[in-house]
């Protein structure tokens, strides 16, 4: 497309804290609620994995072994684990959103801190979601390899939330100056390859 004029009416300037349109749902940037809509399939997946997972353990018994998945100790430890990244980065979510909404129904701004608090709470839940995939796949032994494998296609498309949202932590960290450096958020993209060992930067 090209010579064709848009009105301002029309548009729309994402990273604008400025809303354009009265009420709640207009008083908060876009590129605020577009970073949720990345994080919550990611949770989304994350459960479909521990259920892929526990379904695979009732069924399936270990080559050598004479019992099924399900019995082994350090596989009902990793589902726990699971259970517990997933439902705390959800919890982190949904807080940091109740709160901008019952700000902004009550006449409140959608200031920097808690803009940036979901933010984080997002990238939060994208890594979460990896590390909760990243269980589920090698609890699973060589059944997860296969493209039959549910868990083989979750392994890869968490990935997609945790690179998407990687930016969003970056430029809240500069925008708000609450970690030292943007530099601090690198840990993230180094340790991209092992996800069961990300770690947030110290504040």
């Amino acid at each position: 497309v090209a010579e064709l004029f848009v009105p301002e009416e029309r548009t729309l300037i994402a990273f604008t804290a400025r809303p354009f349109q009265p009420g709640s749902p207009y008083a908060c940037p876009f590129i605020t609620i577009f970073a949720a809509s990345i994080a919550a399939p990611a949770l989304g997946m994350a459960r479909g994995a521990i259920d892929a997972l526990v379904e695979l353990a009732g069924a399936k018994t270990p080559t050598g072994a004479t019992g099924l998945l399900r019995d082994r100790v350090a596989v009902q430890s990793d589902v726990a684990r699971a259970e517990a990244l997933l439902r705390s980065a959800r919890a982190f979510l949904f807080e940091s959103l109740d709160d901008l909404w019952a700000t902004l129904a009550a006449g409140g701004e959608a200031t920097m801190r808690r803009r940036a608090l979901i933010r984080i709470a997002c990238a939060h839940a994208a890594i979460s979601a990896a590390q909760v995939v990243d269980l589920m796949y090698n609890a699973g032994g060589a059944t997860s390899i296969y493209e039959s494998s549910p868990l083989e296609r979750l392994c890869l498309t968490t990935r997609y939330g945790v690179l998407l949202t990687l930016g969003e932590v970056c430029q809240a960290a500069r925008r708000t100056r609450r970690l030292r450096r943007a530099k601090d958020a690198r840990p993230y993209i180094c340790r991209f390859k092992n996800f069961s060992r990300l770690t947030w930067p110290s504040v």
